[in-house]
């Protein structure tokens, strides 16, 4: 989900911002006399729309020069130009402000609580709402513990949804923090614990969390 939003996100930049150029390039297309000052109202006034409008009817209306093709094909070049560097600035922002996750998992408040078999029922029932819901989100997961995995310095706290001894268990695996690796490795296999971290997705075989903590 998170992907599709991602690439929703990308594709309504790109028209927003072929929209904003758009009177630079009916000037440069219709070889405009004034092609300097319907550029220059176009880029400095596009965003009040208003500006964006008066750049529009002046690219449309403006009397032509066909004498001035270098120009207009310069200023074509600096359309895309600013094109390509609204698109990028519009990811950026969008990628390090307002998509940014919580710098700070384990003051931060949960956006749900839920049990293992909740959050596990929801994802192999309404996998869209889930994801919705819970990816990129940080989540108090409570369940039965089933085992801790150990790789190099990872440690994973599992909780197994599904026993497959020929395919692989399917499981919700939670990616503990390295300062919590060594009281992980404390757990009780079987006991009841609360852990939180960051949602990252379902694969279809595990539901995984990063940045994870016991909550206690």
């Amino acid at each position: 989900m998170k992907n599709l939003i991602d690439n929703h996100f990308i594709g309504l930049m790109i028209v927003l911002w072929i929209l904003y150029i758009i009177p630079i390039l009916i000037a440069s297309y219709r070889k405009c006399k004034h092609i300097n000052g319907i550029a220059l109202v176009n880029i400095l006034l596009g965003t009040t729309i208003l500006g964006w409008i008066g750049a529009l009817v002046w690219a449309v209306s403006d009397s032509k020069d066909q004498m001035m093709l270098k120009k207009h094909r310069l200023w074509i070049y600096l359309s895309f130009a600013v094109l390509a560097l609204g698109l990028t600035s519009s990811i950026y922002i969008y990628q390090n402000m307002y998509n940014k996750p919580h710098d700070d998992i384990e003051k931060a408040s949960p956006a749900y609580s839920v049990s293992t078999e909740e959050i596990w029922s929801k994802y192999n029932t309404d996998r869209e709402t889930a994801d919705s819901l819970y990816n990129n989100q940080v989540i108090e997961v409570t369940g039965n513990l089933s085992r801790i995995d150990k790789n190099d310095t990872l440690v994973s706290a599992i909780f197994v949804m599904a026993a497959d001894s020929m395919f692989g268990d399917k499981t919700i695996a939670c990616q503990m923090y390295k300062k919590h690796n060594e009281e992980a490795g404390t757990l009780v296999v079987g006991a009841k614990v609360k852990i939180k971290g960051v949602c990252i997705g379902y694969d279809d075989t595990d539901i995984k969390f990063n940045k994870c903590s016991i909550v206690k």
